[in-house]
């Protein structure tokens, strides 16, 4: 039977940051949830940034929906126009959702400053970003709740230990094994996340 998670292991893992600044790019992580698209769209209305990246291939849909234009079609529904969108569709993971997002984010050119689209409890994904994009200075991010669509319940911070208590556990799991090695580079502030500075340089 698993140890129970304290309070300081679920901080851990949780991706709030303050509040979220103008950004060089969106980043949204690939999921077949479609909430990540709405709050992806609402940043991109609210004047945030000039682009938004869509990651995920099909790999991990039930249906084989590609999970980035999945959120792409989201996106220009909501608003967003589709020459303001890049997809990444290859990626069946997230540490490769942030290996294959580079080069798009290479090719935008100049990008420092980031939004990330994740999940409250899916601090690892900022991880990776900041391991496989060195050139980025500040992550910001845009939390949400996922929807359990078995349950017809809404994954909260205050809700997770009945609804996605197996979740959490492995991301708090997989982001002490990164800590131990010495790869959790990212610090939280009050906007946004930054290297830290005995490890990220």
């Amino acid at each position: 039977m698993p140890l129970p998670l304290g309070d300081a292991d679920v901080a851990l893992v949780e991706t709030s940051s303050g509040a979220v600044g103008p950004a060089d790019a969106i980043v949204v992580f690939g999921t077949s949830h479609w909430t990540p698209a709405e709050v992806a769209a609402d940043l991109y209305r609210q004047g945030l940034s000039p682009v938004v990246v869509t990651t995920g291939g099909s790999a991990r849909s039930r249906d084989g929906a590609c999970e980035a234009l999945l959120h792409r079609d989201l996106l220009v529904a909501g608003g967003v126009p589709a020459t303001a969108i890049r997809c990444e569709t290859a990626s069946t993971s997230t540490y490769e959702n942030a290996l294959l997002v580079r080069p798009l984010l290479d090719e935008l050119g100049g990008v420092r400053t980031v939004i990330a689209v994740v999940k409250w409890f899916h601090r690892r994904a900022l991880v990776h970003l900041a391991e496989q994009v060195p050139g980025l200075e500040r992550i910001y991010t845009a939390a949400y709740e996922p929807f359990n669509r078995q349950t017809r319940r809404g994954m909260t911070r205050a809700t997770w230990e009945e609804t996605t208590p197996r979740s959490v556990r492995r991301e708090t799991a997989e982001l002490r094994a990164m800590r131990r090695a010495g790869r959790d580079l990212l610090t939280r502030t009050d906007a946004g996340w930054v290297r830290s500075p005995t490890l990220g340089g």
